[in-house]
């Protein structure tokens, strides 16, 4: 009776010691699971006895082990409720029934054979209310939150996907919370703004590279009208560039651009300087005059609607959950978008979400807000129902983001410790991570891609500004040979004068 006292509160690492009339020490346990015996706690076990002559067990065993007690149940039945949270854990109707699939049932199927158990499934749908499948409901079939159903031991584990904001419950725990799910919008494609005229030309490179850009034209016009000075007055008027400061600008706009300029500077500085200037403006205009061919041979991205805020300034109807409603609720007050949200979300009927989804597809004048995951699974069901081109746009920021876990189990459930340990495990070695790799690749829709234009980089364009310095800085030694060169060729005429003076 004392085990079984112990056992009606879950607990299984329990031990009693009880005095023989020798002096020892003999300790009791039970265990619940055996192969004669189902969730019960059944005759007490003698595990071990402490010998008053030696002062130690006489046994080197443990007296305490939760997991070799749970190790193997022995075939023994466990009430599992899978939740249908696509894309992990998915109910779908077949010809021969409903089924279960996802990642979440290879993972109850592994632990069922690893802990040898015999998971009795009953499959459910729903958030804050669940409804079962007719053909696996338990005997007292209703729709209290699934939270509620681990909580009063109606069942004794359940998995899918649950987040701890919508889903958290006392005397509930999540196990191995080893993701964050992602609950963002879903809206037509297509539906953004295109992006003005102007903006097809300075898109290509990035604020950075255009202001590098424009200061090395000022810097090429700079040298340039320098050089032209000074080998001016150096009084050399065969190497004299005897231009306007005016069209130096012209010359060196011309330059950069590859526009045909017959006129050719003399001066060595000059030309060792607008050698490598020229090579420095061919890379730079290749690579817009290749962009600005892309927008005519390559069709542009469908415009989308990528963040919030701007989905905010449309007409669509914004919708979702009611739980989702009660979490953006009571974030009204933390920005002005949260508190528009509130004002215009509506709250969908407790109808199948793929409906939801479809007058997406073809109404075009809605936007949901749920996961990501599941944005995704419905979409992909559309286009393979309906074999039809219009594809959902999925935003790639999330609006509110939750760690979530594959399993929930009563707080205090003796199964935490061994599940949590085989999930350890399995995220360890990477086998987790490996069959949602393959789930998602399954639900994945080919048509959602969450990529941005590429734009011209720093990295990319670094040889060319290495070259053009590397071209002011021969150039600048030229300069300085011709100042040598002259100052000598200075000396040595003074110098021959003085000679054939004294001569």
């Amino acid at each position: 009776m004392l085990f079984e006292a112990f056992w009606h509160h879950q607990l299984v690492d329990v031990a009693v010691l009880v005095p023989v009339y020798t002096g020892s020490i003999r300790v009791y346990s039970f265990n619940p699971y055996t192969g004669s015996r189902c969730n019960g706690a059944g005759p007490p076990i003698m595990v071990n006895v402490w010998s008053s002559s030696t002062d130690a067990f006489v046994r080197p065993d443990r007296v305490f082990g939760l997991d070799n007690k749970l190790k193997d149940l022995h075939k023994c039945p466990l009430k599992c409720l899978g939740i249908h949270r696509p894309p992990v854990s998915t109910v779908v109707q077949t010809e021969k029934g409903f089924k279960l699939s996802g990642s979440g049932l290879r993972i109850i199927n592994f632990i069922q054979e690893y802990m040898n158990f015999t998971g009795i499934v009953t499959m459910a749908v729903g958030h804050s209310g669940v409804h079962f499948v007719s053909e696996t409901a338990l005997s007292d079939n209703d729709s209290s939150p699934i939270g509620v159903k681990v909580k009063h031991k109606k069942v004794d584990l359940a998995f899918g996907r649950f987040t701890r904001i919508f889903d958290s419950e006392s005397d509930v725990e999540f196990i191995k919370e080893d993701q964050m799910e992602c609950f963002t919008w879903g809206l037509p494609s297509g539906i953004g703004h295109d992006p003005t005229l102007w903006i097809n030309y300075v898109a290509e490179f990035s604020l950075v590279t255009w202001i590098l850009i424009i200061m090395s034209i000022i810097l090429a016009f700079g040298v340039v009208v320098t050089l032209s000075q000074l080998t001016s007055m150096l009084k050399q008027p065969a190497a004299t560039i005897s231009w306007s400061p005016l069209f130096i600008l012209f010359y060196t706009y011309g330059t950069f651009i590859g526009a045909p300029i017959k006129v050719t500077p003399k001066s060595c500085a000059l030309q060792v300087f607008l050698s490598n200037w020229l090579l420095y403006s061919l890379v730079v205009t290749s690579a817009y005059q290749a962009y600005l061919g892309s927008l005519i041979t390559i069709p542009q991205t469908i415009p989308e609607i990528n963040d919030q805020h701007t989905l905010l300034k449309t007409d669509l109807n914004l919708v979702g959950r009611q739980d989702m409603y009660y979490l953006i609720n009571s974030s009204a007050g933390s920005s002005n978008d949260f508190k528009e949200l509130v004002d215009r979300y509506q709250i969908l009927p407790p109808e199948d979400f793929s409906h939801f989804i479809q007058r997406i597809l073809l109404k075009r004048d809605t936007a949901v807000l749920a996961s990501k995951r599941e944005l995704i699974f419905y979409a992909q069901r559309y286009k393979t129902i309906f074999n039809d081109s219009r594809h959902l746009h999925v935003l790639p920021t999330c609006t509110i983001e939750s760690y979530s876990s594959t399993f929930m189990l009563r707080r205090g459930s003796p199964f935490r410790h061994r599940i949590s340990t085989i999930m350890s495990r399995l995220s360890e070695t990477g086998i987790m991570q490996q069959w949602d790799r393959e789930n998602l690749r399954e639900e994945q829709i080919h048509n959602i891609v969450f990529t941005e234009d590429t734009i011209l980089s720093m990295s990319q364009s670094f040889g060319a500004f290495v070259v053009l310095f590397f071209g002011l800085f021969l150039g600048f030694c030229a300069f300085i040979g011709e100042i040598i060169v002259y100052l000598i060729n200075k000396f040595c005429i003074r110098h021959t004068k003085q000679i054939m003076f004294i001569n």
